[in-house]
C-alpha cells in the first residue's frame, strides 16, 4: 500500500509520508519503487529522501550526506 502511495498518489503530502514509512525498508520490490522515486518526482524532498533510503540499503551512502 505504501508503494502504491509513493508511485501514484498526487497529493504530495501522502508521498512524503509514504517514502518516510519505506525508507528503513530492504524490501527488493520496495528498492524499486525508490530506485525510481530518486530518479522522477515532482518533489524535490521525495527524490532525495528515496536516494538516500536506496544508497543506505545498497550500502553505498556517501558518508558526506550523513
Amino acid at each position: 500500500a505504501l508503494c502504491q502511495a509513493l508511485l501514484q498518489d498526487e497529493n504530495p503530502g501522502v508521498r512524503v509520508a509514504a517514502v518516510e514509512a519505506l525508507r528503513e525498508s530492504r524490501d527488493q520490490a520496495t528498492l524499486q519503487v525508490l530506485e525510481q522515486k530518486m530518479h522522477v518526482d515532482d518533489n524535490e524532498y521525495i527524490r532525495a529522501t528515496a536516494r538516500r533510503a536506496f544508497e543506505r540499503a545498497r550500502g553505498t551512502e556517501n558518508s558526506q550526506e550523513l
